[in-house]
């Protein structure tokens, strides 16, 4: 039963604070409506007063016990607006002025320096070199070089043909009777260029004789080099034939 009547107590007490706030929203809103509380800017101050009532004991468990009557409202009294005075100090203390911005520093020009003047350079003077030759090359310099005596001696050789054949002629009486062959010359050079010896064994007479003729007009033919041993034995054939 306590915890019943705790409720109807809470219950109660809640219904007081709507009502009287439900009571407050009015009367606040028609002040507000009214020309004389439109400057107002303070809210109302409300005084609310509950008792709590003393529970009574129920004489009978079964019987609800019957809840207390509300205590009528009291009608809040109307508030005075009150206007906050103007503060004197803050209406005498002059506007900040604003500062001047400050201006850029204009930096100073760099001064153009002078490019120092080039000096002529000194031309480095030329290195005598004294390249040292190695032994075994110095005397490869020095010393003859060897010479193929024998291809010397063969090209020789074939100059001095070239000029017998430049001489050389088919005789007239061979060419009518289609007489061919070769002629084998042989003869002894000596240092000078001279022939000495001059041998025809083999061949035909007509051919002997213009074969002859021709190693006569080449002479003197020249010198033999100093390297070809002196005198020189030549044996070769010359040739005959129709065209």
């Amino acid at each position: 039963m306590k915890q019943r009547s705790g409720r109807w107590l809470l219950a109660i007490v809640l219904s007081q604070m709507l009502h009287g706030l439900l009571y407050s929203q009015l009367t606040k809103h028609d002040l507000l409506a009214s020309p004389a509380v439109e400057r107002l800017h303070q809210p109302i101050a409300l005084h609310f007063s509950f008792q709590q009532p003393t529970p009574k004991e129920p004489e009978n468990e079964l019987e609800p016990e019957a809840a207390p009557e509300p205590e009528p409202e009291l009608a809040p009294e109307p508030a005075h607006a009150t206007f906050p005075e103007p503060d004197p100090q803050q209406q005498l203390r002059p506007e900040p002025k604003s500062r001047p911005e400050p201006k850029p520093e204009s930096k100073p020009k760099p001064k153009s320096r002078k490019k120092p003047e080039s000096k002529p350079k000194s031309k480095p003077r030329p290195e005598t070199r004294t390249d040292t030759v190695p032994a075994s090359a110095a005397e490869s310099q020095t010393a003859p070089e060897k010479v193929d005596t024998a291809a010397l001696k063969q090209r020789y050789l074939a100059t001095l043909l070239a000029s017998i054949e430049q001489y050389k002629s088919y005789p007239r009486a061979a060419r009518r009777r289609s007489i061919e062959g070769r002629v084998r010359v042989s003869f002894t050079l000596r240092c000078d260029g001279s022939v000495v010896e001059i041998s025809m064994p083999s061949g035909h007479k007509l051919l002997k004789r213009s074969a002859e003729e021709a190693v006569r007009l080449a002479q003197p033919f020249p010198k033999p080099p100093a390297e070809i041993d002196c005198p020189l034995a030549v044996d070769y054939a010359m040739a005959f034939e129709l065209r």
